[in-house]
């Protein structure tokens, strides 16, 4: 395992690594692989990134009526 990931620039994740351990036969399980990640010192040097949601419509929002609303007492 740690020669996969020395041999992959370090960039190797939980889920590359199990799927290139899988690769060569070797079926092991995600809190096992968590666990000797941990023990050996392994971790990914990228990350995913996160993608922030986007609203795309093709027409005017409309105003926003209560922005400015005030209930008189």
């Amino acid at each position: 395992m740690l020669n996969i990931w020395r041999d992959n620039y370090k960039v190797y994740g939980r889920p590359r690594l199990q799927m290139a351990l899988r690769s060569f036969g070797i079926r092991i399980g995600t809190s096992r692989i968590i666990r000797l990640m941990h023990q050996f010192n392994i971790r990914s040097l990228m990350c995913r990134r996160f993608k922030k949601p986007e609203t795309h419509v093709d027409y005017d929002q409309r105003p926003n009526l209560i922005k400015n609303w005030r209930i008189k007492l």
